[in-house]
């Protein structure tokens, strides 16, 4: 019999460090679907606590009690807690809780990457504004280059010109004039050479921007590309309360193909998404990037179908006695399909006739069919 039931467990608050002195209350889920406050206490400088009740709660439940861990204020702070019986005590723990919400590794990557994001979005948009002024200076000095060609062709021409005028004269005397235009030739040139250097300058610095931000705009693709699949991993994951329905038809499928299981328990590691109401279990890509111990974990038991006979029954188990809420619940992992018959009798609300009988084999096809009483036999 047990006789007490002990709750612990580490309270964190969203930064991961311990939540001291706070109120946390163990709750139990009542047979009407309701929650039952049954043990309070606070927690620890550490952000440990103990939470106990007396064992005789549970005397009058018929399947395993759900627990969950509230908050002073009655917010839900963990569910599904790791649940161990001795021979007196049944201890519910819950590991470390997160108050706020639970624990995501990807979550934090997730907001990482966007931050990510963001930056090289701003240093693209200013690699493209440096990119735009050096393209306008490009074409300044290209049109600039231009003109100085222009000129120093129409230059080069009067100079000709003036060189055959001179060849004309009979005593031709040096004189100033065709120093002065020699002289003007050569400085254009000059400004011609220094303006073809700074284009090719700007040109080389465009390259190198042009390199930057196209290596810029790979890794944002890249990053934007981490970011949908990260979104697609929460939106494709399955749900909490159908995970274990999962799990169970995967185990179905493998004994359709004849693979027994032996005894085992199964744990996955992964993260809660969706406000805890999603389980996505990591890959082996994921696991490498992640620290596992910050994951979450689901650990689900399995053992073998029992041979009750050699066509693969099961042997029915006694409901006689329960709800029919109750009796579906413990029916259902069996797979097999349930129905309830209303019949006159007392207690009325109680299967007071089960077909096949306690005890009795279960094969595949086996439908079984529960009588439930309705109170007494209406006289006509």
């Amino acid at each position: 019999m047990i006789r007490a039931i002990v709750g612990t467990g580490t309270l964190l608050d969203p930064n991961g460090k311990p939540a001291a002195n706070l109120v946390v209350s163990l709750q139990l889920q009542t047979l009407k679907g309701g929650w039952d406050t049954v043990a309070q206490s606070r927690t620890t400088q550490a952000g440990s606590f103990k939470l106990s009740m007396d064992g005789n709660e549970l005397k009058n439940l018929n399947v395993m009690p759900h627990f969950r861990l509230a908050g002073g204020r009655g917010e839900v702070l963990a569910e599904n807690p790791l649940i161990e019986v001795s021979r007196t005590t049944l201890i519910v723990d819950f590991g470390k809780a997160v108050r706020g919400g639970q624990a995501n590794p990807l979550i934090d990557r997730l907001a990482k990457s966007e931050r990510e994001s963001q930056t090289l979005k701003a240093e693209k948009d200013v690699l493209m504004q440096r990119f735009l002024d050096a393209k306008q200076t490009t074409v300044a000095l290209e049109q600039n280059r231009d003109e100085l060609a222009a000129q120093i062709a129409q230059k080069d021409v009067n100079l000709i010109d003036l060189q055959a005028q001179l060849e004309k004269t009979k005593a031709p005397q040096p004189g100033p004039l065709n120093d002065v235009a020699t002289q003007e030739v050569s400085r254009l040139k000059l400004q011609l050479l220094s303006s073809e250097i700074a284009l090719r300058e700007h040109k080389a610095r465009e390259d190198t921007l042009n390199t930057r931000f196209n290596g810029l705009t790979s890794e944002r693709n890249n990053l934007k590309a981490e970011l949908d699949e990260l979104r697609g991993a929460e939106a494709a994951a399955p749900q909490i309360g159908t995970l274990a329905t999962t799990i169970a038809n995967s185990l179905r499928g493998m004994e359709a193909e004849g693979v027994e299981l032996a005894d085992a328990r199964i744990t996955l590691k992964g993260y809660l998404a969706d406000g805890g109401n999603r389980f996505k279990p990591f890959d082996a890509a994921e696991l490498s990037r992640v620290d596992s111990k910050a994951a979450s974990e689901i650990s689900f038991g399995v053992r073998p179908k029992s041979s009750a006979s050699d066509s693969g029954g099961q042997a029915m188990p006694d409901v006689v006695g329960l709800t029919p809420a109750s009796a579906t619940r413990i029916l259902r992992p069996l797979g097999r399909r349930v129905e309830v018959i209303e019949v006159p009798g007392k207690p009325v609300g109680a299967v007071i006739t089960q077909n096949p009988a306690a005890g009795g084999n279960l094969p595949r096809e086996t439908i079984i069919r529960l009588m439930v009483a309705t109170g007494p036999q209406k006289e006509s």
